[in-house]
C-alpha cells in the first residue's frame, strides 16, 4: 500500500515555479535583463516641419481637350508632390498613372497620355505613395474630339453678365435651397453664381465645350466645382476679397485666367418648419441675417400623417416687408401668394406652399407667429459693424 505521507520541503530552499513553462519564461526574461548590451527601444518623434510633410499631388494640366489626330493626341503630364507649404518636395517614390478609360485615353507609366477616340469626361489619376503609406493623387479630366484641325485657342477670359456676378453672397441654412426654387420657377435665383468663361480662336470665333479646370485661390472663404464653375459655398465674412482662376489646355495651348470677387452678405436665408411627437410646429431658425435686397422663405411641413392649421406671421412694422416680383411674375397666375407682401399665413405643404418676403432696407423686422415663436430678420449692410466679430475671426 502507498504510503500517503507528504514530504516536507526544507526549510530555506527555494520554492519551485508552479509550471515548466511559466517558469523557463521568467527565468528568460531575468536572464535578459542581466544583458548589458541591449539597444533600448527608439522613442517614435514624430515630423513637425511643414516643410518636409507630404502634403499633396498637383498635376501641371488638369483639364485637358484633346483630338484623336495627330499632332493633337498626346499630352506629357507632370505629377509634383508637395509638402505642407506648397512647395516640391523632393525624395519620393515615382507618381504612378492610371486612366478611368483605357478604351478612349490611354497613359503610359510615365504619364503621357494619348486620345484614342472622341469621348468626354474620362479621369487620368496620378498617385504617389511613400514607404510610410502616406498617399495624395491628383486629376486631369480629359476630353477628346475627333476633328483633324482644330481651332487654336487665341484668348481666354472670365467675363460677367451683370455687375452682380462679381459679388458672392454668403451661404446660410437654407440659401441654396431658397436659389434651387427660384430656378425651378424660372426665376433668377439670388444666390446662385457660376464662373463663365469667353474663349475665342484667333478670328474672335467662340471655342465652345472645352473641358475647364475651376479653383478657388481661397478655399476657406469660397468653394467651387472643378468642372462646372459653380459656386457652391461662401464663407465670407463680407468686404472679403476672393479669387477664382480657370484654366484649361487645349490642344497643345494652355491658357488660365483669374478674377476677383467680393464676398457680400447672405442674399437669401430661410428654415423648414416641422411638428414634434406632440404635433407641435418645430422651428429650426427663429433669426434670419441678410444684406439688403435679400429674402426669406419660409416653408411648413407636418412629419408623418396628418394636417396641421397654417402659422401666421405677424410683423411689428410690414411696411417694408415686399413681394418677390420674379416670383409674382412666373407663378403669381396660378399661385397669387406668392404676390403677396407683408404679414404672412403658411399652410402646410411642400415646395410650392411656400412663402417669400423681400427686405429691401436695413434694419431689424420683428415678428411673432400664431404658435407663440417670436423672431426676426436682421437686415445688415456689408459695411456694417455686426459682422466686425466675423471679420476679426471670432
Amino acid at each position: 500500500m502507498r504510503s500517503m505521507t507528504k514530504t516536507r520541503r526544507p526549510e530555506g530552499s527555494p520554492r519551485p515555479f508552479a509550471g515548466g513553462i511559466l517558469g523557463a519564461l521568467v527565468l528568460g526574461v531575468l536572464a535578459l535583463g542581466g544583458c548589458g548590451d541591449l539597444q533600448p527601444v527608439a522613442t517614435f518623434e514624430p515630423e513637425t516641419d511643414p516643410a518636409a510633410l507630404y502634403g499633396s499631388l498637383t498635376l501641371d494640366h488638369r483639364a485637358i481637350n484633346l483630338s484623336t489626330e495627330a499632332p493633337y493626341d498626346t499630352i506629357q503630364l507632370t505629377a509634383t508632390p508637395r509638402n505642407m507649404k506648397g512647395e516640391p518636395l523632393e525624395g519620393l517614390p515615382a507618381p504612378t498613372f492610371r486612366s478611368s478609360d483605357t478604351a478612349s485615353v490611354w497613359v503610359t507609366p510615365e504619364g503621357l497620355v494619348q486620345a484614342r477616340k472622341a469621348t468626354s469626361g474620362v479621369q487620368v489619376i496620378a498617385e504617389v505613395v511613400t514607404g510610410d503609406n502616406v498617399r495624395h493623387a491628383d486629376t486631369a479630366v480629359v476630353k477628346v474630339t475627333s476633328t483633324a484641325t482644330p481651332p487654336e485657342l487665341a484668348s481666354f477670359e472670365i467675363t460677367f453678365s451683370s455687375p452682380e456676378q462679381v459679388l458672392l453672397p454668403m451661404s446660410t441654412d437654407l440659401g441654396a435651397y431658397i436659389g434651387a426654387f427660384f430656378s425651378f420657377a424660372g426665376a433668377p435665383s439670388p444666390v446662385a453664381r457660376t464662373v463663365s468663361v469667353t474663349a475665342q480662336d484667333g478670328a474672335g470665333n467662340p471655342v465652345p465645350g472645352l473641358e475647364i479646370d475651376y479653383v478657388s485661390l481661397n478655399p476657406r472663404k469660397v468653394v467651387v466645382n472643378r468642372r462646372s464653375g459653380v459656386v457652391e459655398q461662401v464663407v465670407g465674412p463680407p468686404g472679403e476679397e476672393v479669387a477664382i482662376i480657370a484654366r484649361t489646355t487645349a490642344y497643345g495651348v494652355v491658357r488660365a485666367d483669374t478674377a476677383v470677387f467680393s464676398v457680400t452678405g447672405p442674399a437669401a436665408h430661410g428654415t423648414l418648419i416641422s411638428t414634434g411627437g406632440d404635433g407641435a410646429p418645430l422651428w429650426l431658425v427663429k433669426e434670419f441675417v441678410i444684406r439688403p435686397g435679400g429674402v426669406v422663405g419660409w416653408q411648413y411641413f407636418v412629419n408623418g400623417s396628418g394636417e396641421a392649421p397654417p402659422i401666421g406671421i405677424t410683423f411689428e412694422d410690414p411696411t417694408e416687408v415686399e413681394a418677390v416680383p420674379e416670383l409674382c411674375a412666373a407663378l403669381g397666375v396660378s399661385m397669387p401668394h406668392f404676390c403677396e407682401a407683408g404679414d404672412i399665413v403658411i399652410p402646410e405643404g411642400f415646395i410650392l406652399e411656400m412663402r417669400v418676403r423681400r427686405f429691401p432696407k436695413a434694419g431689424i423686422y420683428e415678428f411673432e407667429t400664431t404658435d407663440g415663436v417670436r423672431g426676426r430678420v436682421r437686415v445688415v449692410e456689408d459695411d456694417d459693424p455686426f459682422w466686425d466679430a466675423a471679420r476679426s475671426g471670432e
